[in-house]
């Protein structure tokens, strides 16, 4: 289960790559759209290719509109760069005479003389049959538009991926809703018995603020156990944030077998966030583990009635332990994990 601070870095987290992706795709499509370069031979054999489609439907409009998508040609500089395209293709070892012929066919059309004949292409009657204004249909298959295939694909393809992203994010807000929302919804209930205000009153805070109680159970089976609950001010305003997690686990196999947990207290004002781990019998015992995890704010024994207090700038909480069992397994110590655990928690805005 998510706390409230890791919800809002998870929904962050989507909506700025939904925002990313759609900014990537105005800045690469339409502000500063990505210009091909394509090499010398590679324009050669597409050119051969769109002049052999146009030797067969005799489509002059077509064939320009090849050109001007894929090569980026302007129509007015198409003759130009056709005449620069056969010169280099005629020096070519190997030079189709018949491609050579309709390249000049397509030239013709665009009433653009072409260049001279290169001395390694010979003129033969094939070219000069190339040459006729009806050319014989090629028997080859007809060329692949490839600068319009990717073209009519673009728009679809990203209007696919944006609906992907937005339905996997409903259906991960949708499936994890109690996790998300929990922490959000009020959780104020009548404190029928405020047996923290005597221990704050000594301690010299004043108990006349608002106050809010939780009760966090855990059973085993519980896996990645976490509760939170959010510290609000009687009209809704955020304060803070409290909670209990699973902090260290014993074994590997069946059910997480927890021997401590961490109590934290979160203030958004402040932005401090306190901790200490309540740890059972077996864990407070063992000195590497409770070595281990003094460093977070302090541990705790596990006992029924103790109280223990987080306190920042702006928020206390007394935690109360309400009742616990423990697991047993032969290949565990005893009193090494907990069956169960009730905490009875009074959270307070401390009044300024």
């Amino acid at each position: 289960m998510f706390s409230m601070v890791g919800r809002f870095i998870l929904i962050g987290l989507i909506v700025g790559l939904i925002l990313g992706l759609i900014l990537g795709l105005v800045i690469g499509w339409g502000i500063a759209p990505v210009h091909w370069t394509y090499a010398d031979q590679w324009v050669e054999d597409y050119v051969i290719l769109v002049s052999s489609a146009y030797a067969e439907n005799n489509d002059l409009a077509l064939a320009q509109w090849r050109l001007e998508q894929t090569l980026e040609w302007p129509k007015e500089d198409q003759g130009r760069r056709l005449n620069e395209v056969l010169t280099r293709y005629q020096q070519r070892p190997g030079a189709s005479t018949a491609a050579v012929g309709r390249v000049r066919v397509l030239l013709n059309a665009l009433g653009a003389p072409g260049p001279a004949v290169s001395p390694t292409v010979p003129t033969t009657p094939a070219t000069a049959i190339a040459l006729t204004p009806a050319p014989t249909p090629m028997p080859a298959a007809g060329p692949v538009d490839l600068g319009g295939l990717a073209g009519s694909l673009l728009t679809p393809c990203c209007a696919v991926i944006l609906i992907v992203i937005a339905l996997v994010v409903v259906a991960l807000v949708w499936t994890n809703r109690g996790k998300f929302f929990k922490a959000r919804a009020p959780a104020w209930r009548p404190v029928e018995e405020d047996w923290a205000a005597p221990l704050a009153a000594e301690e010299g805070v004043d108990v006349s603020g608002p106050h809010m109680r939780f009760t966090a159970r855990y059973s085993l089976g519980q896996d990645n156990y976490e509760e939170s609950f959010s510290v609000e001010s009687p009209a809704g305003g955020f304060f803070g944030e409290c909670g209990v997690s699973a902090a260290e686990r014993l074994g590997k196999e069946g059910p997480d077998k927890v021997t401590a947990f961490d109590l934290w207290l979160f203030d958004v004002a402040s932005r401090e966030t306190v901790t200490k781990v309540l740890l059972s019998d077996w864990g407070y015992k063992d000195d590497p583990l409770r070595t281990q995890l003094i460093s977070r704010g302090g541990v705790i024994l596990a006992e029924k009635g103790k109280v223990v207090t987080l306190e920042t700038q702006n928020l206390r909480v007394d935690i109360k332990v309400v009742d616990f069992d423990y697991g047993s397994m032969e290949e565990l110590p005893a009193n090494s994990f907990f069956a169960s655990l009730t905490l009875d928690m009074i959270a307070r805005i401390k009044e300024s």
